[in-house]
């Protein structure tokens, strides 16, 4: 094994072991942040759809959509995609035993 396939496999093995490290407390925030049916839709919608994609699917104005999306990228839970005023969730609720 190369030095460079070494460090590869290191880092994939430190990355599995934060993200064991991180999930409790990631859903505990998201349990507290996502407190609400609505809000829950409209996070996991969040997936690189645009913005009136979401509010359709969530059932929710533009908004809506608008405000939670600036709140919650301000808070890392949200990250911007390639495209322009387009968000993305940092991980599914499904992923961290959260139900929509």
């Amino acid at each position: 094994m190369s030095w460079e396939e070494e460090m590869l496999e290191a880092t994939k093995e430190t990355n599995r072991w934060l993200r064991i490290l991180a999930l409790p407390a990631l859903r505990e925030r998201l349990s507290k942040e996502l407190s609400k049916s609505e809000f829950k839709h409209i996070y996991e919608a969040s997936d690189g759809r645009s913005i009136r994609e979401v509010a359709a699917s969530a059932k929710v104005s533009v908004g809506s959509v608008h405000r939670y999306w600036q709140v919650w990228a301000a808070q890392g839970l949200l990250e911007p995609t390639d495209s322009p005023g387009r968000f993305r969730r940092i991980v599914s609720l499904g992923e961290i035993g959260l139900e929509v």
